[in-house]
């Protein structure tokens, strides 16, 4: 009786043991899917939500992650009428991969908010996710940036798959494969360029797309893609999604999904405005001529029926650009050609500063902290951050040899 009494109190104490591991273990598992739902909610706060104000522009993305967190991304931003895009998909699934690219990720906002070559933004983020990559994890990315006033797209691509263009029928893009992302610090990466034509778009996926597979192992495949596509040609962004996801989720049916599925589509939509005024002055590069500039931008002032007080904020911007051009487009004692031209619209008063010197972009030129004294402050910047406050977009592009600053004012009303 005594033996089965302690037995009994054995029994007991196991059960009551075990029990308590259970509990641990569950509160456990509880902090677990807490804290992956955190993580979660952060990495989809990350993603673009807000409608960008642009009229040339019609974009939409979506990402479908396969477990509670993903190694996909995509994201935009705009910047001096430029579209700042990309994509991404990290090896391996889950919190590790999720990891890489968040830091990817904010690594493309950094570089981006202060350079416009996508190539140079691609080298750098590579240089970063190399350095301490003992785990050897890898990026597949996808960088674009689109000039938005003529469609001129720059690219790169490190071992992305290849994104689409859609002008009647989908196409592929032509791309440099290059490497991934943190594979080879010393990588070259090397970029492309090609031009939107308007209405064209750009659909940009990862392979959770092409490899989204069925109960039989059957891929959705490139195909399928394609023939969604070209069954609905003139499709918004958002459409075109809508109908991919559709499909491939009819196509896997009750299969579970093996891989984070991600899409961004960018449509280039230029809008026709009626030219109300065009003028042009062309000078060469010295001082002397500014006087003419002023007087060019005072004429149009004056027929636009300006405010002397903005008139005055235009001729002190433009006089300020085209200073920037001849102090350091062309070499000392070379004589050059300036030309500007301007267009207004209803909408708009659209000034191009052109010139055949050296590329230089002043766009990607740092701002000015203007919180430093004038003994701290480094020499240069202050024209183009001048220029920067009394114009609503800067832009510049490099276009057979030629620099093309574009300074663009918003016009609420034209005086009758």
């Amino acid at each position: 009786m005594l033996l089965g009494f302690l037995l009994l109190g054995y029994i007991i104490y196991r059960f009551l043991k075990n029990n308590k591991r259970m509990a641990q273990n569950e509160k456990e598992r509880a902090r677990i899917d807490t804290e992956l739902q955190v993580a979660k909610r952060i990495q989809s706060e990350m993603l673009p939500h807000d409608d960008l104000n642009h009229d040339n522009i019609d974009i939409a993305g979506t990402l479908l992650a396969a477990r509670e967190v993903g190694g996909d991304i995509y994201d935009y931003f705009l910047r001096d009428d430029k579209l700042f895009f990309c994509i991404g998909d990290a090896s391996g699934k889950g919190v590790a991969s999720a990891l890489i690219m968040t830091v990817t990720h904010a690594m493309f906002r950094s570089f981006g908010s202060r350079e416009s070559n996508p190539t140079r933004i691609m080298q750098k983020i590579n240089h970063a996710v190399c350095h301490g990559n003992e785990s050897s994890m890898f990026v597949t990315f996808f960088i674009g940036v689109l000039d938005l006033p003529t469609g001129r797209l720059h690219y790169c691509n490190a071992g992305h798959d290849t994104p689409l263009i859609i002008n009647g029928e989908a196409m592929p893009l032509e791309v440099i494969s290059n490497i991934p992302l943190g594979v080879d610090m010393d990588w070259f990466y090397e970029g492309q360029e090609a031009e939107l034509k308007p209405g064209a778009t750009l659909l940009l996926y990862t392979d959770g797309l092409t490899e989204a597979m069925n109960a039989n192992h059957q891929q959705f495949g490139l195909q399928r893609v394609k023939d969604v596509i070209n069954e609905h040609p003139d499709s918004t962004s958002q459409q075109l999604l809508d109908s991919l996801l559709n499909a491939s989720s009819a196509f896997v049916d009750s299969a579970v999904q093996s891989d984070d599925l991600t899409m961004l589509a960018v449509k280039f939509t230029p809008q026709e405005e009626e030219t109300i005024l065009h003028r042009e002055l062309s000078i060469t590069n010295d001082l002397s001529h500014l006087a003419q500039v002023n007087d060019f931008v005072k004429d149009i002032g004056d027929e636009l029926k300006f405010e002397p007080s903005d008139t005055q904020n235009l001729k002190l911007a433009i006089e300020e650009a085209v200073v920037n051009v001849i102090n350091y487009a062309y070499p000392a004692g070379e004589k050059g050609e300036i030309n500007i031209e301007s267009t207004a619209t209803a909408k708009a008063l659209i000034f191009k500063i052109r010139d055949n010197g050296m590329a230089f972009a002043p766009t990607d030129a740092p701002d000015v902290d203007t919180s430093l004294t004038a003994e701290e402050r480094q020499i240069g910047g202050l024209g183009i951050f001048l220029v920067r406050q009394l114009m609503d977009t800067i832009n510049y592009e490099r276009i057979d040899h030629t620099n093309v600053l574009t300074l663009t004012k918003k016009i609420t009303k034209v005086k009758d």
